[in-house]
């Protein structure tokens, strides 16, 4: 089993932070999940969309296709449906580097099937933010060392 410390949990949430470095304005008075809701409601720039498909790297077409993008990308921002499935999958591949050690071994995981996901690969439920949450359920159990 693999225990965290608070030390790199705090580490790695403000490296998912700086994901979306140029989305962040938190007002102190608001909790940070009020923060997050602003920031998706406002979209999250299509710089820091590349920032983050550079930092788990793969095919950006393929991520294009899960936010819902077709063709060369033309505005600012990202509107909120979007932005709310982009801030899920960095959360995933936050939760998966964390858990495997890297984001290459995380998209290894991620192409297999898997018993806990009803037989399919990771890759397959990434098109929506339910199945994001599966396969956060399921990395979170192999995080606390609950067979997945």
């Amino acid at each position: 089993m693999t225990t965290f410390s608070s030390k790199e949990w705090t580490m790695k949430w403000n490296r998912l932070n700086a994901y979306f470095q140029g989305s962040l304005h938190y007002d102190h008075m608001t909790s940070e999940g009020f923060a997050v809701l602003q920031i998706v409601h406002s979209g999250i720039s299509i710089i820091s969309l590349k920032l983050f498909h550079q930092t788990i790297g793969g095919d950006w077409k393929e991520l294009s296709l899960l936010l819902g993008l077709t063709g060369p990308v033309n505005k600012e921002a990202l509107n909120a449906q979007q932005s709310v499935h982009l801030w899920a999958l960095a959360e995933l591949y936050w939760l998966g580097e964390l858990t495997f050690g890297s984001i290459e071994k995380f998209r290894r995981w991620l192409s297999k099937p898997k018993r806990v996901l009803n037989n399919q690969s990771g890759k397959e439920l990434l098109l929506t933010t339910y199945g994001i949450g599966l396969i956060s359920q399921a990395v979170g159990r192999i995080a606390h060392g609950i067979a997945a």
